[in-house]
């Protein structure tokens, strides 16, 4: 009965993590999206001043920053995912999984 809901509780956070994995892939192209109008946008306006370029500039490394963020979040939610379906995958074949974190912190 115990493995059972060992087994359950694996899968509940396996299916949790690919949910959050999925909305993570959405906000990644809606970023993505966003980035490309604002691209879009300063070719459409003229930006030849210096005061403009800079904002532009400031804007372009603003999404850059976000799209890593959000990258760095969906790794990290890929590998808790993939460690928590290794951990089901353990339970299923009797195995003591090692108490040994596969992602790291960065």
């Amino acid at each position: 009965m115990l493995g059972c809901l060992q087994t359950c509780n694996h899968e509940y956070r396996a299916t949790n993590s690919l949910y959050h994995i999925r909305r993570l892939e959405a906000l990644e192209d809606r970023t993505e999206a966003l980035n490309q109008l604002v691209l879009d946008l300063g070719k459409s306006v003229e930006a030849n001043t210096h005061a403009g370029q800079e904002q532009n500039a400031s804007i372009e490394r603003s999404f850059r920053e976000l799209a890593r963020g959000v990258q760095l979040i969906r790794d990290k939610q890929v590998c808790s995912a993939g460690y928590i379906m290794m951990g089901a995958v353990r339970s299923l074949i009797g195995e003591v999984p090692a108490q040994t974190n596969i992602c790291s912190s960065t």
